[in-house]
């Protein structure tokens, strides 16, 4: 992390907070992976076992989507829901 996560967590933080004083329903879901980095990671762990990786060239764009929604699917079957 860096002082620019600080920074728009601060922020996003602050806005949340002044909806909800006025009375809006809010929800912040902190620790939200907008960059996808977790789901790399899942992939990735998934074409090892595969015996393969992402800078192979058979891993064509639509492959990969398909396989992170699967790893997206398996990930939202088997997680416990935290909130």
């Amino acid at each position: 992390m860096h002082i620019g996560h600080l920074l728009e967590h601060s922020l996003i933080d602050t806005a949340v907070r002044w909806h909800r004083m006025r009375g809006d329903n809010t929800l912040f879901l902190s620790g939200v992976d907008r960059a996808g980095i977790a789901t790399q990671m899942l992939v990735e762990r998934n074409l090892a076992a595969d015996g393969t990786s992402r800078r192979e060239r058979s891993l064509s764009a639509p492959n990969a989507r398909a396989r992170c929604n699967a790893a997206l699917s398996d990930f939202e079957r088997t997680a416990p829901v935290t909130w």
